[in-house]
């Protein structure tokens, strides 16, 4: 296994931060602001809420993720691959 991490500094304009090959872990960590994730054309209405210093996992995805936030945020992502 190997372990990958990476910091994104998001605005509206969604931004690819995982490729989608079958990690069997992802972390994602709100360091400031909220974000939302999801598919290449997600935003504030239609993305996955991670809050202001909240952490999300998921597990066993195989699809890219990108985020996106309604004003300006940081996040950290650390990929657990197999």
């Amino acid at each position: 296994m190997s372990i990958q991490t990476a910091q994104y500094s998001l605005t509206t304009t969604p931004t690819q931060i995982y490729t989608g090959d079958g990690a069997c872990s992802i972390h994602i960590h709100s360091a400031a602001g909220k974000c939302f994730i999801g598919n290449s054309a997600v935003t504030s209405s239609t993305g996955f809420l991670i809050d202001n210093g909240t952490t999300a996992e998921i597990a066993g995805h195989e699809t890219p993720l990108y985020a996106a936030t309604d004003t300006s945020a940081s996040i950290s992502v650390m990929i657990l691959s197999k």
